[in-house]
């Protein structure tokens, strides 16, 4: 038996079966439905045939009827291919002479032995059998048995099989159902154990948050809030669950709460992203309190709901307004500090005149050749010093407009270098090395001599134990490529001045805030951290910009770079020493001279007779005012301070040109141009005489004045 016939009208199951059989040496022919099965099994000779039961034109139990009824069917096996659903497919099979069963889906080792059993035993009962009819009933039905009862043993043996197997996998699916169920059981127990854990977490976590958490319906409504929301506005989670969001939010607030949402519903979760604002909370019972409201958005279930989250910056505004009430009394301290010193200026500069007119007396009166003619000199020439030191830091501490000047960098830094050192302890050692020709800048002498000043006090405070600052200059004709240029640099060539201390040296945390006003590593009574922010500031204002390298214990170089002028590098000029000339003779006149300084009074008045003048003097305004009003002769010319307590001299002089509208008048003064300004003078500063002067600046202004207009 080794030639088979499958009738079978689907392809896969049958292609499934052809391979089942031909992997045991069977040859098999496939017929795709009951009447093919009939025309190959009347044309070719098969040993078995497996049929299909239900199927198109000739079902499994007809074409097996067909079979057996033949002449040389009779004593060829038929077996079904079924799914035993039907406890009549046994009778059937009975009726149609089936030899067996075959149930689906197909095991491949049982339809081996069933086909190998079936085979064996029918070559065992080739000469034996015997036909017998029987009549049946079952199921309320009549059935004809006409088969050998081998061959119903068989049937029913191979059916018993199947139902012993079928039976078997059914314990066995119980079984394993058992084993699954239980073990879903302890896996659902676990699950809902860890749920309830996550829960008590995830409760605990909100619970203890030390921000405000709302869980937000689409409408407005709270759904839930932590106790952080109750410490922040002091409801409880049973007062604002179920009540719209503005029970805790003001007006204002609340409306931003709703646009959120408004633009959540337009546009989905993109329009929450990032999405914080300040805002106000309310207090129960009164009063607000600033806080940062994030809102983000949390799918639960079926519905959409919103997280908002409420942190309370009250302390983070007031440490703001206490650093902008710090910074205020800051800037305050500098600008009485600025007020102070201009005070003190103008009182110094009265001093100064007196001793450099003095001087200048002494000067004029003693032959050169005697030795205190040189001692005088000397006077001379540290007064005028003291003059330009005054001048200088009065403009330092002065917020003033820039006066753009073509000037040589080496006479500014000797300018500075002169007016530091005072405040440069003898055990730091000052080095100056030029390696370039003198450079000439476009800039404000004022503000440049101001960022050198603060960054050689800079290196100054970084050496408490001594050390030495190295102050070098070079030019470049291009910027390198580590220099981050500014929108305020243009390229050109560029002056680079270096100023290199050996002292303490800073780390990268300094580094990165080295420039922003008010920082400082210094105590509270060292500074305020103004000198180098205020430094760069002016650097950038001149186009140029400032490096640092710095690392702790390695000292720092810090590196000016500044644009040259136009002509790039030259030699400084010479100045050009006018010859002298020839002035006219001062013509004799009266003239009343005003001061509140009796020293300077003394001085000028002195210096005005000697030129043959008639001087009249006062300490007042009202004191000038009673003496022109009794004095008989016409005064000419009023030379008074313009700034005076009680009465200035602008005031006075308004009132004696009321009395005599054809006076000369000028006024001099010690304060700086931005407190003259102030006094709005209609005849404008050019009709004012800076203090301190020399004796020879007086006489021709006076001069001028008596010959204008």
């Amino acid at each position: 038996m080794n030639r088979i016939l499958v009738v079978e009208d689907s392809a896969t199951q049958a292609e499934e079966l052809r391979l089942i059989l031909e992997s045991e040496g069977f040859e098999v022919e496939v017929a795709t439905d009951g009447l093919n099965g009939w025309a190959f099994w009347d044309r070719v000779h098969f040993d078995l045939v497996i049929s299909d039961i239900i199927m198109p034109g000739l079902s499994g139990y007809d074409l097996c009827r067909k079979i057996k009824s033949s002449t040389k069917g009779r004593i060829t096996p038929v077996i079904l291919f079924t799914s035993l659903k039907d406890p009549l497919d046994i009778v059937r099979g009975l009726e149609s002479g089936a030899d067996g069963f075959v149930t689906k889906p197909c095991d491949p080792e049982r339809l081996i032995a069933r086909v190998k059993h079936i085979r064996d035993n029918r070559e065992l009962r080739a000469h034996g059998g015997f036909k017998s009819g029987i009549e049946i009933n079952f199921l309320g039905k009549r059935f004809e048995i006409s088969s050998e009862k081998e061959q119903i043993l068989d049937l029913l043996i191979g059916t018993f099989e199947d139902s012993v197997r079928t039976n078997r996998e059914l314990l066995s699916s119980q079984a394993q159902l058992a084993v699954a169920n239980a073990r879903l059981e302890e896996y659902a127990r676990q699950l809902e154990g860890q749920v309830r854990l996550s829960e008590i977490k995830y409760r605990d976590v909100v619970e203890s948050a030390n921000d405000g958490i709302l869980v937000v319906g689409l409408d407005g409504l709270i759904v839930e809030s932590n106790r952080a929301i109750e410490r922040l506005s002091g409801l409880t989670r049973e007062e604002v669950v179920g009540k719209p969001i503005e029970i805790l939010l003001s007006a204002e607030s609340g409306g931003w709460f709703r646009e959120q949402v408004d633009r959540f519903r337009a546009i989905g979760n993109e329009s929450l992203s990032g999405t914080t604002a300040e805002v106000q909370a309310i207090k129960k019972g009164g009063g607000r309190v600033p806080v940062e409201l994030a809102v983000s958005y949390h799918e639960a279930e079926d519905q959409v709901l919103l997280i908002a989250i409420l942190r309370d910056i009250s302390e983070r505004k007031r440490a703001e307004q206490n650093a902008r009430m710090l910074e205020i009394s800051k800037t305050q301290k500098i600008e009485a500090v600025a007020i102070l010193a201009a005070g003190v200026a103008h009182h110094f500069n009265n001093l100064l005149q007196t001793i450099m007119g003095h001087t200048a007396l002494l000067q004029s009166r003693i032959p050169a050749e005697i030795p205190v003619h040189s001692s005088a000199m000397s006077i001379q020439k540290a007064s005028q010093r003291a003059a330009d030191l005054v001048r200088r830091l009065m403009a330092f501490g002065k917020d003033r407009s820039s006066s753009l000047a073509e000037i040589g960098f080496g006479s500014v830094l000797d300018s500075v270098l002169q007016m530091g050192r005072p405040s440069i302890p003898e055990n730091i050692e000052v080095r100056v090395n030029t390696h370039l020709s003198p450079a000439r800048l476009v800039c404000d002498p004022v503000e440049l001599e101001q960022v050198l000043l603060n960054l050689i006090l800079n290196a100054v405070d970084a050496m408490p134990v001594g050390g030495t600052i190295t102050i070098s200059t070079s030019g470049i004709d291009q910027l390198p490529d580590s220099i981050q240029i500014s929108d305020s640099m243009t390229p050109g060539s560029y002056l680079v001045c270096t100023i290199e201390d050996t002292g303490c040296g800073m780390g990268e945390s300094v580094l990165a805030h080295m420039f922003e006003p008010f920082f400082t590593t210094k105590g509270p009574d060292k500074g305020v951290g103004l000198g180098l922010s205020t430094a760069y500031a002016l650097v950038q204002k001149m186009g140029g910009t400032i490096t640092v390298r710095s690392s702790p214990g390695m000292g720092s170089v810090f590196s000016l770079y500044l644009p040259l002028a136009k002509d790039q590098v030259c030699e400084e000029e010479l100045p050009v020493v006018e010859p002298p000339v020839q002035k006219p003779p001062t013509r004799a006149t009266v003239i009343l001279v005003v001061d509140d300084e009796e020293c300077v009074l003394m001085l000028i008045s002195t210096i005005l007779r000697s030129e043959g003048h008639t001087v009249i003097t006062a300490t007042s305004g009202e004191e000038a005012l009673r003496i022109c009003k009794g004095f008989e002769a016409k005064i000419e010319m009023l030379l008074t301070d313009l700034i005076m307590p009680h009465m200035n001299g602008r005031h006075l002089a308004n009132r004696l040109l009321e009395m005599s509208p054809k006076m000369k008048i000028l006024y001099m003064s010690g304060h700086s141009r931005e407190t003259i300004a102030l006094q709005r003078l209609p005849e404008g500063e050019s009709y004012v005489l800076p203090k301190p002067f020399d004796n020879l600046t007086l006489i021709d202004r006076v001069r001028s004045t008596l010959a204008s207009d």
